[in-house]
C-alpha cells in the first residue's frame, strides 16, 4: 500500500508538471506569434513598398534587433515543447509507449534544427548586418526568401508536426486509462462489482493459481479499485 501511495504521489506531481509545461508552451507560442505578426515582411511577395529592402539586404541593419526579437520566445517555446513531449511520454501507457518515444525523438530533432537556425540569425546574421557585412550572410539571412533560414525552419516545423501525430497517439492511450475510476470515487464500487462478476463467471476461478493471475490482470486494468484483501484471499 505504501508503494501504491508513493506511485500515486509521483504520478500526481508528474501530471501537475505536465500541465505547467503545456501552459508555458502555449504562453511562449502566443508571445512569439504576436511578435512575429507585428514584424512586417521586408522581402518577398508580401512585403509592402514602404518597408521593402533589396538584395543583398544591407538596409536590414536599420531593423536590428526589432526584426529578431520574436526568435527569443520561439526558441524557448521549442524547448518547452520538448519538455511537454517528455511529460506525455511519462504519462503514456506501456502498451503504446513506443509512440511516445518516437514523438519525443522527433520533437528533439525539431528543437535542434530550429534552435540552430535561430541561433545563426541571432549570433551571426544580426552581427554581420550591424558590421556592414550583409553580403557575406545573404544565404543565411532571414530576409532571403529562398535561403537557408527558410529551409531549416520549414524542415524543423515539419518534423514537429509529425511528432504531434505520435504524441497524440500516446496521449490518447493515456487519456483512456485516465477515465478508469480511482479508489474512493463514486464509480469505484460499481466497477469493482463488474470486475468481481466477470471474475466469478470466468472458468479460471476453479484454479487457485489462475485466480491469482486473473486478480492481478483486473487490478492492472482497474488500477486501485480492487481491494488488496481480495488478492490475499486468493
Amino acid at each position: 500500500m505504501e508503494v501504491l501511495a508513493s506511485d500515486r504521489s509521483v504520478s500526481a506531481r508528474g501530471d501537475r508538471f505536465a500541465v505547467w509545461s503545456a501552459a508555458v508552451t502555449s504562453l511562449l507560442a502566443v508571445v512569439s506569434f504576436a511578435l512575429a505578426v507585428t514584424t512586417p515582411p521586408r522581402t518577398g511577395p508580401f512585403a509592402q513598398a514602404a518597408v521593402l529592402i533589396k538584395y543583398p539586404y544591407a538596409e536590414a541593419s536599420r531593423f536590428v534587433p526589432r526584426d529578431f526579437l520574436w526568435m527569443y520566445p520561439a526558441t524557448l517555446m521549442m524547448l518547452a515543447f520538448v519538455v511537454l513531449a517528455a511529460c506525455i511520454l511519462h504519462r503514456a501507457s506501456a502498451r503504446l509507449r513506443l509512440f511516445g518515444v518516437i514523438g519525443v525523438c522527433l520533437a528533439t530533432v525539431s528543437f535542434t534544427v530550429i534552435v540552430i537556425d535561430y541561433f545563426i540569425q541571432l549570433r551571426t546574421v544580426q552581427v554581420a548586418l550591424l558590421c556592414g557585412e550583409a553580403s557575406s550572410v545573404v544565404a543565411l539571412s532571414q530576409y532571403n526568401p529562398h535561403g537557408v533560414f527558410i529551409a531549416l525552419e520549414e524542415a524543423g516545423f515539419l518534423v514537429a508536426a509529425v511528432s504531434f501525430v505520435f504524441l497524440a497517439l500516446a496521449l490518447a492511450s493515456s487519456s483512456a486509462q485516465a477515465t478508469l475510476p480511482r479508489a474512493g470515487s463514486r464509480g469505484s464500487t460499481r466497477s469493482w462489482s463488474k470486475a468481481t462478476t466477470s471474475m466469478n463467471r470466468s472458468p479460471m476461478r476453479r484454479d487457485r493459481s489462475s485466480m491469482v493471475t486473473w486478480c492481478w490482470r483486473v487490478d492492472w486494468q482497474l488500477r486501485s479499485t480492487i481491494p488488496p484483501s481480495m488478492c490475499s484471499r486468493a
